[in-house]
């Protein structure tokens, strides 16, 4: 989908890119999920830590910036490498 929508905006000089963040720390989630729910989670993730919504952010920030320039219709996974250590 990434790459279809930056293809089709390519003529305006827009970029397309995704971030897929995986399981983060929000205020939220801590107000809606149990703490054990929350410990089984981080421990499901090859870091063994959930993310901040800070990590998410630079991630953001990066994309949006001038230093991603050549990077276009790609998806970043910023789960802590979640999908790779539960597929062990």
């Amino acid at each position: 989908m990434a790459k279809v929508a930056a293809n089709e905006l390519e003529d305006r000089k827009i970029r397309v890119n995704v971030v897929s963040p995986g399981p983060t720390l929000t205020q939220g989630l801590q107000n809606a999920v149990p703490n054990e729910a929350l410990t089984y989670l981080a421990e499901k993730t090859a870091l063994q830590r959930l993310a901040t919504p800070d990590e998410i952010g630079k991630v953001v920030e990066f994309l949006a910036s001038d230093q991603s320039s050549f990077i276009k219709g790609t998806e970043i996974v910023v789960d802590g490498g979640l999908l790779n250590y539960t597929m062990r």
